[in-house]
């Protein structure tokens, strides 16, 4: 378990995390490399039954990573407005995820993700978006992001 967010005033609400990770545009996921060189790779996602969802290649250092050490933190930022778009403090919302990656080998699974990517990112109707994930599912790894830690950031005033 990690370490509790040090302000609580910034605490978001537990009912906001759903609607920030549903509604987010891409997340960046930070993995750890044998050599204990950190990557933070910025990838597109899927908050989908509980977990975090993504889709890669089938190599490369995300791979490598997630292959030695499968515990990864994820980060999405919601809505922001910078302090010079306000004319005074900065307005955000993020939600960070801290979990164990997995791959999902059952196929059935697989397609389901891949699917919801799909309708989420290129609003495909839902049997477009499942004739298309049949079909990249052969050439795409999907790792599903099972929270241990769930904390969202709320900045306001």
């Amino acid at each position: 378990m990690g370490r509790e967010i040090r302000n609580k005033k910034y605490l978001m609400p537990e009912e906001m995390i759903p609607e920030v990770l549903q509604s987010g545009s891409y997340g960046v996921m930070a993995s750890i490399s044998e050599e204990g060189q950190p990557l933070a790779t910025p990838i597109y996602y899927v908050w989908y039954k509980g977990c975090v969802c993504v889709h890669c290649g089938k190599e490369g250092h995300k791979i490598d990573n997630l292959g030695h050490n499968n515990r990864v933190s994820f980060v999405v930022v919601g809505k922001s407005i910078s302090p010079e778009e306000r004319c005074e403090s900065a307005f955000y919302q993020s939600v960070m995820v801290n979990g164990t990656a997995e791959l999902v080998t059952d196929e059935a699974q697989k397609v389901d993700i891949l699917t919801a990517l799909c309708q989420k990112y290129f609003n495909e109707s839902p049997e477009k978006s499942r004739m298309s994930s049949k079909s990249a599912s052969m050439h795409t790894l999907v790792y599903k992001i099972i929270p241990d830690q769930i904390t969202g950031k709320l900045r306001t005033d």
